[in-house]
């Protein structure tokens, strides 16, 4: 299994961690009374029904997870086992995340960084990186697509950053993403594909109308310049992330997935897709809609396997505050 070395906590990743261990020490707020009602029900290979309910702590977004299997006599009174887990966040899903981190102080941000083993400053402030970017800026792109992929880079990484996957990569399918590299795949295998791009201080709203398969999930920039990158071909850099280093929110939006599979190579551009970034703590992949049948098939969750540098979200056990008073 390949893994990659965790990247450097930022603010939000100290500040999400230390709101949880706290919340978890005073007891976590959870509504009363729970009655069990599934959330998500998953049927087995031989029709056993069971069902997950999932619960959030109102402070910190930990889920409480409950687990049953459906009884197959629901006529009578029947007395119900749920087996119970609990599920650490993501940063984005803990309320008020913004409040938390502006609270973190310099000294608690520096023992943190310490204790996860970086000793060195900590990047430069946003307004260093990119102070001149305060609105949607969009740039229009024609991309060779080889091997049905093309690539979001920071400028210090390369294709093979992501390819070969490693196992800790986070995928929505048709995207995958690693620290400073996603890999971004296209129905057509080898050809041209309009590209448009926007990154924007804030989330721009998803295109719903325009685009049959839209996805979601985080990449984590290590430099703050990024750009777009053809296998084994042209570069055509992108605008400075607003906010530097740290986690974004992609939005992969695709048109005319099902006409490019079915050409496979073309001279001419197919159909149409669009990449939305904007800065927004981690939280976890999204399938907003998969319409086409080469999405239906493609578009899909993959959960990370576990490794050294693989950052689902808070782990129960500390990360960064073990230099924390």
């Amino acid at each position: 299994m390949t893994y990659r070395r965790p990247t450097r906590p930022t603010r939000e990743d100290v500040a999400a961690e230390k709101v949880t261990r706290d919340c978890a020490a005073r007891g976590h707020f959870y509504p009363e009374p729970q009655t069990l009602r599934p959330t998500q029900t998953q049927v087995g290979p031989r029709g056993q029904i069971t069902n997950r309910q999932q619960t959030p702590c109102r402070e910190c977004g930990t889920l409480r997870v409950q687990t049953w299997n459906q009884p197959e006599d629901t006529s009578g009174t029947t007395m119900i086992l749920a087996m119970g887990t609990y599920q650490a966040p993501e940063p984005g899903d803990i309320p008020h995340l913004a409040d938390h981190a502006a609270r973190l102080t310099d000294e608690e941000f520096a023992a943190a960084l310490a204790a996860a083993g970086y000793g060195d400053p900590p990047p430069a402030p946003a307004a260093q990186v990119s102070r001149d970017i305060t609105r949607p800026q969009t740039f229009d792109l024609t991309v060779h697509v080889r091997a049905e992929q093309f690539y979001l880079l920071d400028d210090d990484a390369t294709p093979g950053s992501i390819i070969p996957l490693p196992d800790d990569a986070t995928s929505a399918g048709i995207i995958d993403t690693v620290p400073s590299a996603a890999v971004l795949w296209t129905g057509l295998h080898q050809g041209q594909v309009n590209l448009t791009v926007v990154v924007s201080p804030a989330d721009p709203g998803a295109d719903l109308h325009g685009y049959e398969d839209v996805v979601e999930l985080t990449y984590r920039s290590t430099t703050g310049h990024i750009m777009i990158k053809e296998l084994g071909g042209g570069t055509h850099p992108l605008a400075p992330l607003p906010n530097g280093y740290g986690d974004h929110r992609l939005r992969y939006h695709i048109r005319g997935a099902d006409t490019a599979h079915r050409t496979e190579t073309s001279d001419d551009p197919i159909g149409h897709h669009l990449l939305q970034i904007w800065r927004a703590p981690r939280t976890r992949p999204t399938i907003v809609k998969a319409t086409s049948q080469w999405a239906s098939v493609h578009a899909r969750i993959v959960a990370p396997a576990a490794g050294p540098g693989n950052h689902p979200g808070v782990p129960p056990a500390r990360r960064f505050l073990d230099g924390l008073a």
